[in-house]
């Protein structure tokens, strides 16, 4: 290496600074990428999921649906309306997702949502056929279980979910932390969005106010948007 005329000391040459250099660096991205994240003690849960899906993320449009499981307005909806509108397209047209946004004011709805989320982490994909189950006994769950405590209606709730998936499996899973916790991120992340009430509606990311839609309405809506994607 080349000597230092004030000092006297041989430097290193540049070469094997840049390669130390390049060392550094890569042990710092290394770091980077392995070490945790400490995340602001004010942010917002991050769910580990999105919803619950039907279709292909890919397709150009997406409609989501913020609904409560006892809410007999969403009820109405999605038997009415949203479930016949999804058979009209094929997963590749439109990619459905819903978003449980349990209110407060209906009586066990949490509950009803958490019960959703051990049924899903027990068997993926069963979550529509819960909610169909759900909505079959909505009425027991509401004004029939205004004088029952948590422990009978989740016992209620295990007995529907039962046609799915194992008895004892959903107490299990209802009643582990992560489950509760899960709930509850999705329910900040529907608030976080603008979402106030159930149901409501998001294409393609905007809010469609969409009250007193038809089946028709939807499919016209949904087949503007996807026709403009492809222009």
């Amino acid at each position: 290496g080349k000597v230092n005329l004030l000092s006297g000391e041989r430097s290193m040459p540049r070469s094997s600074l840049l390669t130390l250099l390049c060392a550094l660096c890569a042990t710092m991205m290394v770091v980077v990428t392995v070490g945790a994240v400490t995340l602001d003690p004010n942010q917002q849960p991050i769910p580990g999921f999105n919803g619950y899906a039907i279709g292909n993320p890919a397709a150009p449009v997406k409609l989501e649906m913020f609904g409560d499981l006892l809410c007999i307005d969403t009820k109405d909806d999605w038997n009415n309306v949203i479930s016949k509108v999804l058979a009209q397209f094929t997963k590749d047209q439109l990619y459905f997702v819903w978003h449980s946004f349990p209110l407060p004011y209906h009586h066990n709805a949490f509950f009803a949502a958490r019960a959703a989320t051990a049924v899903e982490n027990l068997s993926h994909g069963s979550f529509f056929n819960f909610a169909e189950l759900i909505y079959y006994s909505q009425d027991s769950f509401l004004a029939g279980a205004v004088n029952k405590t948590e422990t009978e209606v989740v016992r209620a709730l295990g007995i529907v979910a039962q046609n799915l998936v194992s008895y004892n499996d959903f107490m299990t899973e209802y009643n582990k932390r992560p489950t509760d916790l899960a709930t509850r991120a999705e329910f900040k992340l529907s608030a976080s969005r603008g979402v106030v009430g159930t149901p409501t509606y998001y294409l393609n990311g905007v809010q469609v106010l969409s009250a007193n839609f038809s089946i028709q309405d939807w499919v016209d809506l949904i087949q503007q948007f996807s026709a403009q994607r492809h222009n």
